[in-house]
Order: C-alpha cells, then structure tokens, then sequence
C-alpha cells in the first residue's frame, strides 16, 4: 500500500516543468525498483536516503512483485505512475506468500522481499535469514500464537531457516516418554505415533520449549542428551556463530519444527503432494520416487542466498515430534529417492537440524 506524509499529499498529477529537476523524497522496501519511466524523456538520480532527482519528464516506474501500488496517479500502461511528494511504499508481512525472503533490518525488526524476485543483491542477500514456507495460520500451533499474541503481533505464518543448526544431533533420552503424565493437550501428552497424527502436529514451537524448560537446569541433560533442543536454543546467537540469523523482535525465535510443519516445509516448498496420506493410521510413510524433486525445488529457493545451505539427499532431519518412549519423528531424505515420514531412536546422531519460527 502507499500513504502520504504530510498535507502535501494529493492524489492528482503533478503540474511540472518537464526541463526542471523536481527532488521527491521514497521510502520503500527491499525488492522495490525506482527508475525513470520509459519514453518519458526523463532520467532519475537516486541520490540516497529515498531521495530521488527527476529531470526532464515527470513520470517514473515503480517495479516491485506483488507490491500494491495506491494513491499513484497511472499514466500509461499500468505500469507507469506520476509521482507525488513523499510516498511510503510497503510490502507487509500481511502480504506474506511462500517462497517470500524473510530479512532482519538493522533495528531487528523482519520484513519481507517478494521471493519471485530473480536476483537478491548481495546486500538483500545478508539482511535474509529464512524462508516463507506457510500462510496459514491454522499451521502455526496454539503456543507459538500465545507467543505473538502477547507481543501484540497478528500471526501470519512460518519461516524456514537458511542453515542448519546442527548436522549430528540427539532428540533425547531413549525409553522415556515425555510429559506422558501431562494434562491433555500439553506437548508430548500424546505421542506422533500415526502418519495422521504427524500431519496434525504443528506445535513446534510448544514441544521445542517443553524440552529446553524441563531439561535446561537439569545439569547437562539438555547439551549431552536432548542435544537437537540444546543447538535449537543457540541458533541465532553469537556463541553458536550465528548470530546474523538471530531472530527479529517480531517473530517467536526460532524453534525445532514439528512433523507437521516439516510436512508444510515438504508440500509447500518441496512441492510433494502429501494430501492422500493426511489420514493414513500407518506408523510411518515413505513417498517413493520424490526426494530429487523436493530437494531440488526447496534449492530454488535457497540458490538465490549465497550463505544458504541447500538441501541434499541421503540427509535425515529431526522434528520436534516424539513418537513413542523409544524414537522421536524425522524426515528422510533417502539415497533410493523415497522421501521418508518417519521415526527412529532417540539416541541417533545422524540426525541434522533446521529451525523454524513463527511470525
């Protein structure tokens, strides 16, 4: 959308010498193009901090995907608008799609670039520290609201981080079921035991802080034992190095996601139909023949950001899910092709980590 600042702001085309230099100070985001519009007979100077000089001519072309454009008077072929004084142009989280480049201004708030956009300078490029993989908020899980909710932020969906927190990792102690004296509802409570149940599953962010709450004080259980938990707290900090993926002020921080938003991850960025297997009672699920699929369509995304970590096969990855006493949830990414929904001991260290937040 664009607003006006000030009484200056009118909504009729501007009145102007086309041979003299009219200075219009923008503000807009990252993934905005500004140039003088073509065949206008006029050249724009960006001479810093928003501020534009128009000479000759007095239109200009404002290109960004999916940026809604009000307030600007059209001149042509909608892609060519008069340009009034002090314009602020914003693609808001709102706006939010898959694919989109979640980034960190420098006073740590996000904000998004359109991921349809070719090319990321390399300065969007450093200020980008995930990946749009959800807008639906149903996909969020009800602790990760609260979380948002309290900060006074309206929750619109999920993001994937670029690197891996971990790439050997525990889920936790072998043959004890978690929190299984819990009340109703809380995490763990009841295992992510059925492929159904795994779908289901969207509380990364309760089950990822269950652990660090109950295990973090308890000696060194959190960084021996539920070591996936121990390297999801640090990711984004400068003792685990790296900290420019720090999480902004605006989001929940990054948590382990759960199986079913490892399945959002997997359909969404991955591009796998997994909709025939939403009511499967099967205790695990392998998709035959997807892995080169998913795998190369998650890296179109992650190919655009120089510093990112791109998906492979023969990777497995941990899920914040428990399955049973024994073995905890993760998804396979398998030699043979099979993309794997699945589970396996507790105590296995091949297991990698990628965190998610909610925003």
């Amino acid at each position: 959308t664009v607003t006006g600042n000030g009484t200056a702001w009118t909504d009729t085309p501007i009145d102007t010498d086309p041979d003299a230099a009219v200075t219009y100070h923008i503000t807009a985001p990252e993934g905005v193009t500004i140039e003088a519009a073509p065949g206008s007979g006029g050249s724009l100077t960006d001479d810093g901090n928003g501020s534009y000089t128009l000479l000759g001519g007095n239109a200009v072309t404002i290109i960004g995907a999916r940026i809604g454009i009000k307030g600007l008077y059209e001149v042509a072929d909608g892609t060519t608008y008069t340009l009034k004084s002090d314009l602020l142009i914003k693609y808001s989280l709102a706006d939010a799609r898959v694919g989109d480049f979640y980034c960190k201004n420098s006073s740590g708030e996000g904000y998004l670039i359109p991921g349809d956009i070719a090319q990321l300078t390399e300065e969007r490029q450093a200020a980008c520290i995930g990946i749009v993989y959800s807008t639906d908020v149903n996909r969020i899980g009800k602790a990760a609201k609260e979380v948002l909710t309290d900060k006074g932020i309206t929750p619109h969906g999920l993001v994937m981080a670029l690197t891996n927190a971990s790439n050997s990792c525990n889920w936790g102690k072998v043959h004890n079921d978690e929190n299984s004296n819990g009340s109703e509802g809380e995490p763990f409570k009841e295992n992510t035991d059925k492929v159904y149940k795994m779908y289901k599953n969207v509380d990364g962010y309760g089950e990822t802080h269950w652990i660090i709450d109950t295990y973090g004080n308890d000696g060194t259980a959190l960084p021996d034992t539920y070591t996936a938990f121990y390297h999801a707290s640090r990711y984004g900090t400068a003792e685990s190095n790296t900290g420019k993926y720090a999480a902004p002020s605006n989001t929940t921080g990054w948590f382990i996601p759960s199986m079913g938003q490892w399945w959002d991850i997997l359909s969404n960025l991955g591009k796998i139909d997994l909709t025939s297997y939403r009511n499967s009672a099967d205790s695990y699920a392998d998709i035959g023949s997807t892995v080169p699929t998913a795998v190369d369509n998650i890296n179109t995304y992650l190919q655009k950001i120089s510093d990112a970590t791109p998906f492979s096969t023969n990777t497995y990855f941990c899920s914040s899910s428990e399955h049973a006493g024994f073995s905890a949830c993760n998804v396979r990414f398998n030699s043979n092709g099979d993309l794997g929904l699945h589970y396996s001991g507790k105590d296995r260290s091949d297991r990698r980590l990628r965190c998610s937040f909610a925003f």
